[in-house]
C-alpha cells in the first residue's frame, strides 16, 4: 500500500504518524529503524493487532472502500475477496489486501460483502519497505 506522510509525532520512542491513502487518511504506529519524513512517499504493510471484534457487513448502493480517521480510531470499509476458515481477506484498494481473523463470525460476511470494522491507532503498525 502506498502512503504519503503528513504529519510526526514522538512520544516515548515510539513514532506515531497520519499518512493520506488513496482511500482517505490513516494513523498509526511506525515500525522501522529509518524515521519517516514528512511529505514523502512510502510503500508500506499493516498489522491491525486489536481490531474492534464488531466487524460488520454492508448493504447499499452508494458503498465503496473507505479509510476514515477520527480522532484515535480508524474506521475500516473494504470488500470481502475471500474466506479461508477464520480468515477473511478484505481488499481495499488495488495494492491493498487485508488478512483479518474472525474466531465467531455470527454476521455471516460472504464473498462480495462489503465489512465495516474499527482499530484504535495504537493498535495499528506500519512497516515500511522498499520496493
Amino acid at each position: 500500500m502506498r502512503i504519503i506522510i503528513s504529519t510526526i509525532s514522538c512520544e516515548k520512542n515510539i513514532i506515531t504518524v497520519n499518512a493520506d491513502i488513496e482511500i482517505g487518511e490513516i494513523k498509526g504506529i511506525w515500525k522501522s529503524n529509518v524515521k519517516p519524513s514528512k511529505g514523502d512517499e512510502y510503500f508500506v504493510e499493516l498489522t491491525i493487532n486489536d481490531f474492534n471484534q464488531e466487524i460488520s457487513y454492508l448493504t447499499g448502493e452508494d458503498i465503496s472502500t473507505k479509510v476514515i480517521l477520527k480522532d484515535d480510531t480508524v474506521l475500516f470499509i473494504g470488500v470481502c475477496e475471500d474466506i479461508d476458515e477464520e480468515v477473511y481477506y478484505i481488499r481495499f484498494d488495488t495494492d491493498w489486501l487485508e488478512m483479518v481473523e474472525i474466531p465467531e463470525n455470527s454476521t455471516k460476511i460472504k464473498v462480495g460483502d462489503y465489512v465495516m470494522f474499527s482499530s484504535k491507532c495504537n493498535d495499528i503498525l506500519i512497516y515500511p519497505y522498499t520496493i
